[in-house]
């Protein structure tokens, strides 16, 4: 579906070579409408480096540009449980070195930043990928436990950073309140004996 042209300038002595994504607006109406059956629709964050942090800042605080408290708290997470994160550190990169980085403006989230962000908000989060399985990291198993939606933008091809999804919006139907029927309310708390 890429498809690579050579291009002449004005002045029609050099070339340049230009991809042509041919697929992107069917990948993305198909995504579109994979997500429209959830309930769901796409958000875009900036990608700068942050985009993970600013779709984590968007889908809690409803502002992107609170990324970088996000960013703080998570890091702080992992310096202060080392002893759990430092074995999964890449490249051989000292713990505190990799923190500090972590710390910078820019720096992309891996997956460790992703199951760190999931303790530290108390979220569930959910990774969707265009045309293929949704990945689930679950810390928080009781009923009604948040849902973060994000996807990475290279679920659709040619793009970088992170997407943001939002509940559409569903009319509001008035809340009935339940109250227990007079007769339960009524009971006493010991157990009552019943002799036969």
């Amino acid at each position: 579906m890429v498809q690579t042209k050579l291009k002449k300038f004005a002045s029609g002595k050099k070339h340049r070579s230009v991809v042509k994504n041919r697929g992107k607006k069917g990948d993305i109406s198909k995504f579109r409408s994979q997500l429209d059956s959830l309930g769901l629709k796409i958000i875009e964050v900036t990608a700068d480096g942050n985009c993970f942090f600013r779709a984590l800042a968007d889908q809690l605080n409803g502002d992107e540009n609170a990324h970088q408290t996000y960013r703080g708290v998570v890091v702080e997470y992992i310096k202060t449980h080392q002893e759990d994160f430092e074995p999964f550190i890449e490249d051989e990169v000292p713990f505190e070195k990799y923190c500090k980085s972590m710390r910078e403006d820019g720096t992309w989230a891996g997956n460790m930043e992703l199951q760190v962000a999931s303790l530290v908000t108390r979220s569930n989060i959910c990774i969707h990928h265009s045309s293929s399985p949704r990945w689930y990291i679950r810390n928080f198993h009781a009923q009604g436990s948040r849902m973060v939606h994000i996807a990475p933008r290279a679920s659709v091809p040619n793009q970088v950073g992170f997407r943001v999804f939002r509940q559409k919006l569903k009319p509001k139907r008035p809340r009935l309140r339940r109250y227990p029927p007079p007769a339960i309310a009524a009971m006493p708390k010991r157990p009552v004996q019943i002799d036969m």
